[in-house]
């Protein structure tokens, strides 16, 4: 980062991948839209649901809500971090076993997350920013939003209700209860995995519910 002129200051907007600026762009957007709630998708993030269920009812449980994503590093994680003696964990498949109601977390990552306009409106633009803190630590733009949410009050829960996952070659997909299912091959016909990434999440998303 140094080599492509970041300084190590408190942050730098924005960072070089610039996703902390496409996440502003769009909540700037959305909120000029008039939208009552924004679910930010990253396009590597894939759902599995059946028509019958309704998204925005699981997500729509509080004013910050993330699905139990699972990370694509390996030995898998939940993108999900709980507080833990003076600092704080990433969650495992032991931790979630078990977990089938909404529960609150200390952080999350922001690829399938439902965030309130009344959050945005309350806190401070930019809402995303990543960057090199003053300790020298990176710091992402999702960790930077989750610091905003608790410092302006807001509780963000977890809904593992919902099963989602990162596309991989394969995938591990999220099951409620804390299990992960493997999705070998060619996930694109797994005619029961609905792949739900940019303009296609937009579009269907608004068609199912």
């Amino acid at each position: 980062m140094r080599q492509h002129g970041h300084e190590v200051a408190e942050f730098r907007p924005y960072s070089c991948l610039y996703v902390d600026q496409g996440r502003n762009t769009i909540t700037i957007d959305a909120l000029a839209d008039g939208v009552d709630a924004i679910l930010y998708w990253d396009a590597d993030q894939t759902i599995y649901f059946e028509p019958k269920d309704d998204l925005a009812a699981l997500f729509n449980i509080g004013p910050v809500v993330t699905a139990a994503y699972v990370s694509r590093h390996r030995p898998q994680y939940y993108v999900l971090w709980e507080r833990a003696g003076g600092g704080w964990r990433m969650l495992t498949q032991e931790d979630m076993l078990g977990r089938r109601e909404p529960f609150p977390v200390h952080k999350c990552g922001a690829g399938a997350l439902w965030v309130r306009r009344e959050v945005l409106e309350k806190i401070p633009h930019p809402w995303w920013v990543a960057g090199w803190h003053s300790r020298g630590a990176w710091v992402g733009e999702d960790m930077f939003f989750c610091d905003l949410v608790k410092s302006a009050g807001y509780e963000i829960l977890c809904q593992p209700a919902i099963c989602t996952g990162h596309m991989t070659s394969g995938m591990l997909v999220h099951r409620p209860g804390g299990g992960y299912h493997k999705v070998p091959g060619d996930i694109v016909t797994d005619e029961m995995l609905r792949i739900r990434a940019g303009d296609a999440m937009q579009r269907s998303f608004v068609e199912d519910v």
